[in-house]
């Protein structure tokens, strides 16, 4: 088949207009500006597809903010074709001494930060996302898991690193399978949970924190992943305050005269910078900024289980050990009515 002398589409009524098109076989999505030439790989690609007869759109240097960039061309009758673009994100996004770089000559204009780090992993939460593939994991299996992993018994608490490595090793059944209850810290699931687990794997995961991260840079880091829909698992220090979160989650930053209550891990799961949260105790400040929360401790705490931490908390050094996936695999058990 010759190539057609229309562009690929980027629309659906590109598609509709030029090629009579409904639907796509195949869409790619690069971290690229679309451009029919040889030097950009997703063309190359693209019309190669196009010639064995596959009907091929182009989703290019999408808006990792908006998840609704990932469904405009429909859900593909193959597949989604997904690339970070000529060259590495990380690559195209740092200089070697790891400075934000000012230009990009694979994007519009050669304008920079059109696309994210880990273009690739990001990209594919969010065609996830927009199509509804997601996994409500069984917190209480992970956490039992992981003390196993470190030969711990009680409610004890567990490192988040090896809570990482416990979902690469053993992997993580759904929720309905292994609900959250308090009073089942300490039982042990049963093997049936451990063999379902086994379909639901982290394969790969890395810190946000690395030794010498500023807050400033952390809290920019954490904001760029959470608005591609990542979510990162963290730990926090515990005051004598979050008593005061409420009906709505809000956990102040502690007063000068508050004590410590212990040492707890959740997960952030997107954020506001608008948010002001206040601490009742006299003379403590008011915050402005927050991270969405989800925490552990089921559907009564907090707005149906979600809250807010004070990004106050990660400059004070009171919020650290972030950790985040890179890729996860798992059998779409949907496909068997579960």
């Amino acid at each position: 088949m010759p190539l057609a002398r229309f562009l690929l589409p980027v629309s659906l009524d590109e598609a509709r207009r030029n090629y009579g098109w409904t639907e796509f076989d195949v869409v790619i999505v690069s971290g690229d500006a679309y451009v029919d030439h040889p030097s950009f790989g997703a063309a190359i690609v693209g019309r190669w597809l196009q010639h064995l007869g596959l009907r091929v759109g182009i989703i290019a240097q999408p808006d990792w903010r908006n998840v609704e960039e990932f469904s405009k061309l429909g859900r593909p009758r193959l597949f989604f074709g997904v690339t970070a673009g000529a060259l590495d994100s990380l690559v195209a996004n740092y200089t070697a001494q790891k400075r934000k770089r000012s230009d990009d000559a694979y994007a519009p204009g050669g304008r920079a930060g059109g696309r994210p780090d880990r273009a690739v992993t990001v990209y594919g939460n969010l065609i996830r996302r927009a199509f509804g593939k997601h996994v409500d994991a069984s917190r209480l299996f992970l956490y039992k898991a992981t003390r196993n992993l470190l030969s711990l018994k009680g409610d004890s608490g567990a490192y988040l690193r090896t809570t990482m490595g416990a979902l690469v090793l053993f992997g993580v059944p759904p929720e309905k399978f292994w609900p959250y209850e308090e009073k089942d810290v300490e039982k042990e699931p049963p093997a049936f949970c451990y063999a379902f687990a086994a379909n639901y794997h982290t394969m790969s995961y890395f810190s946000l924190d690395p030794p010498g991260t500023k807050p400033a840079e952390l809290i920019e880091r954490i904001k760029t992943y959470l608005a591609s829909g990542v979510p990162s698992m963290f730990g926090f220090t515990v005051y004598t305050s979050i008593d005061q979160a409420g009906p709505g989650g809000e956990i102040p930053f502690p007063g000068a005269k508050e004590k410590v209550a212990g040492g707890h891990a959740i997960v952030a799961v997107g954020y506001d910078d608008a948010k002001k949260i206040r601490n009742k105790e006299k003379g403590a400040k008011e915050t402005v900024g927050a991270f969405l929360i989800r925490n552990s401790w089921g559907e009564g705490w907090g707005d149906k289980g979600y809250g807010w931490l004070p990004y106050d908390y990660v400059s004070a050094g009171l919020a650290e050990d972030w950790w985040t996936l890179i890729k996860a695999e798992w059998v779409d058990s949907g496909e068997f009515g579960l």
